[in-house]
């Protein structure tokens, strides 16, 4: 329990829309066990209903979920919440994403029933809320289908009354919030999972021998929370914030899986929603974007601490994801070059289309461009069927991506996803008129942002360092964690000179930057910025002409203290930066 609010957790407070101390107070308080039953959703009691009986009767439950992280933690709850009530009986399935493709199709149906011919129920979850001629097959087929998502449903893909589906984004759940002036939390596929879970344990009166599973969920709901990019809301804040404590303090299965995933990079005691967003989560997604499924991480999250093949197990994750990693930099170089040449750099909306980018990495490719250009993107790659390319789409705050889709939807053959990310297939002769409708729709809406100091938490004043207010600061961060979408980790501005003699460095083969700044801190410690995959943008204009001083200006995120062979030095991570040179008359 949080009885005081410090003057810098209340600032960066302030900065996301709390107005007074009771209310910052009640964010940082929620618990998991002060959110809504399942049962509270539309269809939520005859979804619980369906699952007990479905036990009760002895029939044969295939769980049927999606292959990204949030899908993966969702079937890992709900796997080990059934195969306790119903040994030998419960399945799990996802879509192999080459093969099936993201959503659930009569193909993927067909395929499921091949792996398991015996299902006579399946279970969605992460998924399944717009699959109308899937149900209708599984239907015939005297298939029960229980329905459990967090995506859009549009209002033609309503499946047979029979089906029960839970969803936040179903057309009845939004007239149910409508008419009770109610307004959805957000959550993601595995935290609805859990609560499924929950409540079908307490409705069958084993909720309380079963506490230290029930507990044990939060942590798989959490990461989902975090890498599934949900609005961290104060529901979802706090099952994001109790997966940070559970997998801190955890001394068996977490403790492995965060040592051998992270190589021992950060240490588990620091566990935050950065280790979920960029170790967790890109590991478990890796294996479906290369290799197509899922099959290893679903090994990995249904062992114990005492399965002696688990260590391994997850470093083979974390190889897939470093070949993730390589395959990336591979295709955001020549989409790079695709936009250099194609004049895109100042459009506000930047489409890439070849045939030759990889199908698994797009998504990752159009966030990389997104960052690095500040506009929404669209990557699209052969899909091994003559005439269709498959793709990706990331957008920034204030665009839809979702919304723009639809608006272009007589253009495509599928999509699907949310506002800030979706998925989709186009035919090749529509790609340009489908840029140009994108183009002009955003350039309405789209706003290229300026920076200014006004839109960080704090102007840092390097020269002001020491490692005791860096603690301090640090300190009350701690308290406020999880940071992600929606609550941001704050982000500091400053404007420095880089040092003109040994300010920069690059790494990785030049893929990363590291700047050393001109000034020192006030405990005399060197400051350095780190500058993620731009080092290809500090080597441009390193090359051009002019020998002003290097400038660094923008956010960075909270300054650290790095200890290494005995020195001390503060470094900071960049976020939205721009380099330019004194002559340039800004700074």
């Amino acid at each position: 329990m949080i009885n005081t609010i410090s003057p810098i957790e209340s600032e960066i407070l302030k900065k996301r829309g709390f107005t007074d101390t009771e209310e910052m107070l009640g964010f940082l308080n929620m618990t998991p066990e002060m959110l809504p039953e399942f049962s509270s959703l539309a269809d939520g009691g005859r979804v619980l209903e369906g699952i007990s009986r479905a036990v009760d009767t002895g029939l044969h439950i295939t769980i049927y979920g999606d292959y990204d992280a949030d899908g993966v933690m969702a079937m890992t709850i709900l796997y080990k919440g059934l195969v306790k009530l119903a040994p030998d009986r419960v399945n799990w399935f996802a879509n192999d994403r080459f093969r099936d493709g993201y959503s659930i199709t009569e193909d993927s149906l067909s395929h499921l029933l091949a792996s398991y011919p015996k299902t006579q129920v399946i279970l969605t979850c992460d998924n399944g809320i717009g699959a109308v001629e899937a149900w209708d097959a599984a239907i015939k087929k005297g298939i029960s289908v229980f329905v459990t998502d967090h995506h859009e449903q549009g209002a033609d893909r309503i499946p047979d009354s029979s089906v029960p589906a839970v969803c936040e984004k179903s057309v009845r759940q939004k007239e149910t919030y409508a008419a009770g002036g109610c307004e959805a939390e957000g959550f993601c596929g595995a935290e609805l999972a859990r609560r499924l879970i929950v409540q079908l344990y307490e409705m069958r009166g084993i909720s309380a021998v079963n506490r230290d599973l029930l507990d044990s969920f939060k942590a798989y709901a959490g990461v989902a929370t975090i890498t599934d990019v949900i609005q961290l809301n104060a529901s979802n804040h706090c099952i994001a914030r109790a997966a940070v404590d559970h997998i801190r303090h955890d001394t068996g299965f977490w403790k492995i899986f965060h040592e051998n995933i992270t190589g021992g990079k950060v240490p588990q005691s620091r566990t935050d929603g950065d280790t979920f967003g960029f170790y967790y989560g890109p590991s478990i997604n890796a294996c479906s974007r290369v290799d197509g499924n899922v099959e290893l991480p679903m090994r990995v999250f249904l062992s114990d601490e005492k399965d002696p093949e688990l260590p391994d197990m997850i470093r083979r994750m974390a190889g897939i994801n470093e070949t993730r990693k390589a395959l990336t930099e591979e295709d955001a170089r020549k989409c790079e070059r695709i936009i250099k040449s194609g004049g895109y750099a100042d459009a506000p909306f930047i489409l890439i289309a070849d045939e030759d980018l990889k199908e698994g990495i797009n998504g990752l490719t159009a966030g990389r461009i997104k960052e690095d250009y500040g506009v929404p993107a669209v990557v699209l790659g052969g899909c091994g069927k003559p005439g269709i390319y498959k793709g990706s789409a990331r957008s920034t705050d204030g665009i839809n991506i979702f919304e723009k889709l639809t608006e272009c939807a007589d253009l495509l053959e599928a999509f699907g996803g949310h506002p800030k990310a979706a998925g989709l297939s186009i035919r090749a002769e529509n790609i340009e008129e489908f840029r140009r409708r994108m183009t002009d729709s955003i350039a309405k809406d789209y706003v290229r942002e300026e920076m200014s100091a006004d839109d960080g938490d704090f102007v840092l004043a390097p020269s002001k360092f020491t490692e005791s207010n860096i603690n301090k600061l640090n300190d009350a961060l701690d308290r406020l964690l999880p940071f992600g979408e929606g609550f941001a980790k704050p982000m500091f501005f400053i404007e420095e000179e880089v040092d003109p003699y040994r300010g920069i460095m690059y790494m990785n083969d030049g893929v990363h930057a590291k700047l050393r700044l001109a000034v020192r801190s006030a405990d005399k410690r060197e400051i350095v910025v780190l500058l993620w995959n731009r080092g290809q943008y500090i080597r441009e204009i390193e090359d051009k002409e002019g020998d002003q001083p290097l400038v660094i200006r923008g956010f960075v995120h909270p300054p650290e203290i790095n200890r290494y062979n005995n020195n001390v030095s503060f470094q900071m991570k960049s976020g939205k930066t721009e380099c330019l040179r004194r002559s340039d008359g800004k700074g």
